[in-house]
């Protein structure tokens, strides 16, 4: 029985020793992670090779110097002096029109004929003015002569003094006649003229319409009559203006008035042109502040004589403040809007960048001045903020 026992217990021992060095030999090896640890908080990474290749580009902001300034939105208008709104001088029925909306005209140019009796009462009046001169010129030069005749009768001692005295009278008389008649004429020339016709210096030659005509070169804006239409004295018609030259009128705050005087140079922008800084000078400031918004109209004048603005447009006037100083600046996509608040990505190390909230200021030519949150020394993602953006977003939201 001991025997037997023993033997088991030598069998047992070996079973286990071989079963041991089996499952030695076959156990695999454990893997060793060889990725990188995850990134702090508030940290976002990016490839190498995303560096390289210049998808992420990081470098310092710049230095700029700029004044403050006061910026208020404005709206491009016309040039009241340099714009004419045409009515009829008289009534009657538009016959013809001789330009449309948008054509150039220049001063003297006819936009419309119209057909009026005016006309025929205007004519009357020019010949009746005309005849009535021509008869006192006549009487005026028989008043010469019969005073010079006197004169020389008084000298042969052939007729006494007082006669030459009462022709001298009959010939000033004559000739006073002879102006108040030039008056009339040139009054009925006149009207003709201020009627658009001729001044009938032609015998048989008159015009039967009234030309409507441009009182300055400019652009047509607006077309108000057709053909057929009934017009009266004062009734609009057109439309002209020269948009060389534009107003910008813009509303501000009345805390700013004492920085606003006549011929004060400043800037403007216009969405069309964003990254460009137009030339401006205030020529208006108003009389009184808009009891509602408590602001004060400006008005200032703008070149334009490429014809690039127009009316109507939206703008932003700046108005600088004081002296020019030195801001940091970076391009307007390198500032990003995350959670709420303007960020940047600041470079932490190769690949790393951190979100940093930043205040900014004005943007010109596109760059965007920044107030607080940087430094010199930093290095800011001044190309691929976005892709870092869209980064931090997507490590920020919780998993499922």
């Amino acid at each position: 029985m001991t025997c037997i026992t023993g033997y088991a217990r030598t069998a047992t021992v070996a079973a286990l020793l071989a079963l041991s060095g089996s499952v030695t030999g076959c156990r695999t090896p454990v893997a060793v992670s060889t990725e990188s640890p995850p990134p702090a908080d508030g940290l976002v990474t990016v490839s190498e090779q995303a560096l390289r290749d210049g998808i992420v580009v990081a470098h310092a902001p710049d230095i700029e110097k700029r004044a403050p300034v006061l910026q208020a939105p404005a709206v491009l208008a016309l040039d009241e002096s340099r714009t004419a709104r045409i009515g009829s001088l008289t009534e009657g029925l538009v016959v013809s029109v001789g330009s449309d909306i948008g054509a150039r005209v220049r001063r003297g140019d006819v936009l419309a004929r119209v057909h009026s009796h005016i006309v025929h009462d205007a004519w009357a009046a020019f010949r009746t003015a005309d005849a009535d001169r021509r008869r006192r010129e006549a009487e005026a030069s028989l008043a010469g002569q019969n005073e010079a005749r006197a004169e020389r009768l008084l000298t042969a001692k052939a007729i006494a003094p007082h006669e030459v005295s009462r022709a001298r009278v009959e010939r000033i008389a004559a000739e006073e006649a002879l102006g108040i008649a030039d008056a009339e004429l040139q009054r009925a020339k006149e009207d003709l003229h201020l009627l658009g016709l001729a001044d009938g210096e032609t015998p048989g030659v008159r015009s039967e319409y009234v030309s409507i005509r441009s009182p300055l070169e400019g652009v047509l804006l607006e077309r108000l009559v057709t053909p057929g239409t009934a017009v009266t004295p004062g009734a609009p018609m057109f439309v002209v203006s020269d948009l060389s030259r534009l107003w910008a009128i813009a509303e501000i705050d009345e805390i700013h008035l004492r920085s606003l005087t006549v011929g004060r140079p400043a800037d403007m922008t216009v969405a069309a042109y964003a990254k460009e800084r137009l030339p401006v000078s205030i020529s208006y400031v108003g009389q009184s502040v808009n009891a509602e918004t408590r602001r004060i109209t400006v008005r200032c004048v703008v070149e334009n004589r490429d014809g690039r603005l127009k009316p109507q447009m939206y703008a932003s006037v700046r108005v600088p403040l004081g002296a020019a100083r030195e801001v940091l600046v970076v391009p307007a996509d390198a500032v990003q809007e995350l959670d709420g608040e303007r960020v940047v990505f600041v470079q932490e190390g190769s690949g790393r960048f951190a979100r940093r909230r930043v205040v900014t200021g004005e943007e010109e030519s596109g760059m965007l001045e920044v107030r607080s949150g940087l430094e010199r020394s930093d290095k800011v993602a001044v190309k691929g903020a976005f892709l870092l953006k869209s980064k931090a977003s997507h490590a920020a939201q919780p998993e499922n």
